[in-house]
């Protein structure tokens, strides 16, 4: 009796999962609304959604691609104008159906390349001479891990964790993070959001 309930307890958790994940396929819209699942595409290199940047307009799409981070909730954490890079602390708010199922975080990477090259020159400002450039916006995805969990063979259900008090009043609870990927959505709206205040969305 008590294996059928464990089966049954891992086979119903399956089901949900998988009934969640079915809903959010056939309901989930895009940030333009044209009906395409948010989803965080596994593997690959990264995402990368770009917008032209004329050399006038540096300053102000600089500025704009902050503003929308900001907006979107992250804190940013690198903002170096002279090398055309934003980068935003990693965010564990949930923004999609596998953040519920599995505990992620996410990171956006905003960098502005001149025309005709692949990266900006580290030595260079981009303040100082007018070039036009391309934004790339990039959302990497993280899957956040805890060690310690232990699940019974009687019920999933009654599954536990350990820790240990003295390291996490230490702030020290062992915890590690594997990449899961890149959050597509997420950069075009933020693409888009950063075209808007520009005028060109």
């Amino acid at each position: 009796m008590s294996v059928r309930l464990a089966l049954w307890g891992v086979g119903g958790v399956m089901a949900c999962a998988a009934a969640m994940a079915g809903c959010a396929s056939d309901g989930a819209a895009s940030a333009d609304g044209a009906g395409t699942p948010a989803a965080v595409v596994d593997g690959g290199a990264d995402v990368q959604t770009e917008i032209g940047v004329s050399a006038a307009g540096y300053a102000a799409a600089f500025e704009a691609v902050g503003e929308a981070l900001r907006d979107e909730g992250f804190l940013l954490e690198r903002v170096d104008a002279a090398a055309g890079v934003i980068t935003t602390q990693r965010s564990t708010r949930a923004t999609e159906l596998g953040d519920v199922i599995s505990r992620r975080q996410r990171q956006v990477r905003a960098e502005f390349v001149p025309e005709g090259q692949e990266r900006a020159d580290p030595a260079g400002d981009l303040r100082s001479g007018p070039q036009a450039t391309r934004l790339r916006l990039t959302v990497r995805v993280e899957d956040i891990h805890r060690p310690g969990w232990r699940v019974p063979t009687s019920s999933v259900r009654l599954a536990t964790r350990t820790s240990d008090p003295e390291l996490t009043k230490r702030g020290l609870a062992p915890v590690y993070t594997v990449p899961a990927g890149e959050d597509e959505a997420l950069a075009e709206r933020l693409r888009a959001v950063v075209a808007a205040r520009l005028g060109g969305g």
